[in-house]
């Protein structure tokens, strides 16, 4: 218990000291305000565009394998048909 406590105030710790860093980035910036703001609005867009894009490929990916799985099954199915007639085929013989 006291290991999860720890691990918490150490994450609280990290992720306070990453937004005062960022903060104090903006406000101590060269730019202008209005300069920052369009650079962090360009920023922000960018990894939109980048996380759909990313999102697509995954999206992509899983419905190509998805397709490919059906495809196999719809080879395999017919087969093990065929194999479990055959076998009723041998046991009626005997």
């Amino acid at each position: 218990m006291k290991k999860n406590n720890e691990n918490f105030v150490l994450l609280t710790g990290l992720i306070g000291g990453v937004a005062a860093g960022f903060l104090a980035g903006i406000l101590l910036a060269p730019d202008s305000g209005k300069s920052t703001r369009e650079k962090l609005r360009k920023g922000c867009n960018n990894c939109r565009e980048e996380f759909e894009r990313v999102i697509h490929q995954i999206k992509d990916l899983t419905c190509d394998k998805k397709t490919e799985n059906e495809a196999q099954e719809a080879i395999i199915k017919p087969k093990k048909q065929k194999s479990t007639s055959t076998t009723r085929k041998a046991k009626l013989k005997k």
